[in-house]
């Protein structure tokens, strides 16, 4: 092997140690998977379904106005303890900011009327359509608390026993709500909130009361939510 052969090899070796030396190093950094991000997360940074369930403590009271007269009547309305069932569609419109439209089902009794128990328990049920905003609250952690609230519309039908009568109300509805989601599964989290929910002024409508078409029957109503659901992320 001549002096000429030998130097190249020699050079050669020389740019292979070089290359181990001078090269960047390999941290553990360069190890972690893109998009860890916990799953709770994951379900509402993109679009996401809701379905949720729970508890409802609703109150209300409702107002005769005559035509006659300035003022009207107030009369308290008591309920017993029902329940929601409902679900929501919604995506990211901002960062952390979500944008969903929410149905749901309420179910109760009213019990007392003007503090008098009623003989028979009428039938409350609620239908209600809202958009909602809710804003992520980051935690740096799998959890994910929101804060938010929504405005909408309400429908209620209360009828006795045997649906012989029905008094509809119906009008312009709001909530504020608080939640946390918690991660389940990829894409998939729990969400545990309580809402507090308002219709603060309905029209009250039936056939039963025969009214003078110049007086009216106003409702208002609130109630207390706490609900759980599963939120899968798509």
């Amino acid at each position: 092997m001549t002096w000429g052969a030998t130097l190249i090899r020699h050079l050669q070796t020389a740019a292979v140690i070089a290359g181990f030396l001078f090269s960047p190093p390999v941290l553990a950094g360069d190890l972690i998977v893109e998009n860890a991000t916990p799953p709770a997360a994951n379900a509402a940074s993109r679009g996401y379904a809701t379905v949720f369930g729970g508890v409802s403590l609703p109150s209300a009271e409702v107002t005769a106005y005559d035509s006659g007269f300035p003022i009207g009547i107030t009369f308290d309305l008591s309920f017993d303890p029902g329940f929601i069932v409902g679900g929501a569609v919604g995506t990211t419109v901002l960062p952390r900011l979500r944008g969903e439209v929410e149905f749901s089902v309420v179910k109760s009794s009213i019990s007392e009327f003007y503090g008098m128990p009623l003989p028979e328990a009428l039938d409350s049920t609620g239908y209600n359509l809202l958009g909602n905003l809710w804003y992520d609250v980051e935690t740096n952690t799998a959890f994910m608390p929101y804060i938010g609230g929504g405005i909408g519309w309400g429908y209620d039908v209360v009828t006795d026993g045997d649906a012989d009568e029905e008094i509809t109300t119906s009008g312009f509805l709001y909530q504020l709500g608080v939640g946390v989601r918690v991660p389940a599964a990829e894409n998939v989290a729990f969400d545990l909130g309580y809402r507090y929910r308002v219709q603060p002024e309905a029209d009250v409508s039936s056939d039963f009361f025969m009214m003078d078409p110049d007086d009216s029957i106003k409702s208002s109503a609130t109630n207390h939510i706490v609900q759980a659901g599963v939120t899968v992320g798509f």
